[in-house]
């Protein structure tokens, strides 16, 4: 695991930062070097992107709540090939796949701590899900080991919408994947029975949550969680430039799961994915209002347009 954490955070590093003129690229390269440094002896958690890294004195701790499939692997690249070593140089992070309680209770004994999250629409996020149990080597692994094994995202869905039992098949459970995140006490990858009420779920993300980012807008998310952490922000960032706009230093991890987009799937699907993630949309509808407020402010602080396009539902 040493040699693959090694090449990961080598190839991670040498990822070109687009906020910084080719005159800074030195100075770049020097902050990711001590960030590489105080990364040693870190260690990963449940997804091969997470990981801890100890705040230095009088600096802040960024906790990420990674929600499986809302684009949390590449938050976490970018987090540690740009974000840290750039704009948030001594702060601390912890991101992982676990309940926000867990997360919360890992840094108890921290005083400055700030909590982000990731969210995607639910019938994509949900399909990506299958997806990943299905397709990835990952996933593939894991089914060795689980019956009865689904043999199409029809039967997959099928077979919780129908049962609503607790087997995930040591991979995820789909019923409210996204919500049940912010009220679980452990493995968020098992579903809570009976259900907390979505005010409950509702309330933790208002009151816990300093920053929530949206999938479906994930260079402005990036963008929006730099001017709340260190209240600058990057010229990728302007909306209305083009050409600043593309240099993003955009980084996609797909587990070499087959293409696939929520078109793929039946009426059917549709419903049953609906019918399991009344919750989530819930939580996305009050997720997108919060980001495009977030997002309100941060245009007014700046001068700059930073969302473009505000057709997200």
């Amino acid at each position: 695991r040493g040699w693959a954490w090694f090449m990961f955070l080598r190839a991670a590093l040498a990822h070109p930062s687009a906020c910084l003129a080719s005159n800074g690229q030195a100075l770049l390269q020097s902050a990711r070097v001590t960030l590489e440094t105080r990364l040693e002896g870190s260690d990963v958690a449940f997804s091969p992107y997470d990981f801890e890294l100890e705040a230095e004195p009088n600096h802040a701790t960024w906790v990420y709540m990674h929600i499986a499939k809302t684009g949390g692997s590449s938050w976490v690249q970018n987090m540690r090939s740009d974000i840290l070593p750039i704009f948030l140089q001594g702060d601390g992070f912890l991101s992982g796949e676990n309940c926000s309680h867990e997360l919360a209770q890992a840094v108890r004994t921290q005083t400055n701590t700030h909590f982000s999250v990731m969210l995607r629409e639910p019938r994509a996020e949900i399909y990506s899900l299958y997806m990943m149990d299905c397709c990835s080597e990952w996933g593939k692994a894991v089914r060795k080991y689980t019956v009865p094994h689904p043999e199409n995202v029809t039967a997959w869905l099928t077979w919780f919408s129908q049962l609503h039992g607790t087997e995930n098949f040591g991979t995820y459970h789909p019923l409210n994947f996204q919500a049940r995140h912010f009220i679980c006490l452990d493995n968020a990858h098992e579903v809570l029975l009976p259900e907390p009420s979505i005010s409950s779920v509702l309330a933790n993300f208002s009151q816990d949550f300093e920053f929530v980012g949206i999938l479906e807008r994930y260079q402005e998310s990036i963008c929006l969680f730099i001017s709340i952490a260190s209240g600058k922000l990057p010229a990728y960032c302007n909306c209305d430039d083009p050409e600043s706009w593309r240099t993003f230093p955009e980084v996609e991890e797909s587990y070499e799961v087959p293409p696939h987009d929520i078109s793929d799937l039946s009426s059917d699907d549709i419903r049953m994915i609906d019918e399991l993630t009344k919750q989530d949309a819930v939580l996305y509808a009050a997720g997108v209002q919060r980001f495009i407020q977030d997002i309100d402010l941060a245009e007014q602080k700046h001068g700059v347009r930073i969302l473009c396009d505000r057709e997200i539902m």
